[in-house]
């Protein structure tokens, strides 16, 4: 009988580690602009897009960012937990 994964994850959403340094950079533009677009965070933030995509879908998924519609533009946004990760991180940061 054939192999139906039709209804299976394909498991990258789990495999994915983000990097806390790529973390930190997307944060700390977060906090400085209060919402933003997906390019520019990836211009401010000095990472490419598609690896900004992988990060802000991880961080969307633990709840940490909310994607927002603000005059017809999608902006990434943090979320009060994705607010005090961010401070965190910039805290150890500086530490």
């Amino acid at each position: 009988m054939p192999h139906d994964s039709s209804n299976e994850k394909t498991g990258t959403e789990d495999k994915f580690d983000p990097s806390i340094k790529i973390l930190k950079r997307i944060t700390r533009v977060l906090l400085e602009e209060g919402g933003i677009g997906r390019t520019a965070l990836s211009q401010r933030a000095n990472i490419s897009y598609s690896r900004l995509i992988l990060h802000i879908e991880w961080l969307e998924r633990k709840g940490l960012i909310a994607l927002v519609i603000d005059r017809g533009k999608v902006k990434v946004v943090l979320t009060r937990s994705g607010g005090e990760l961010a401070a965190t991180l910039l805290e150890r940061s500086r530490q």
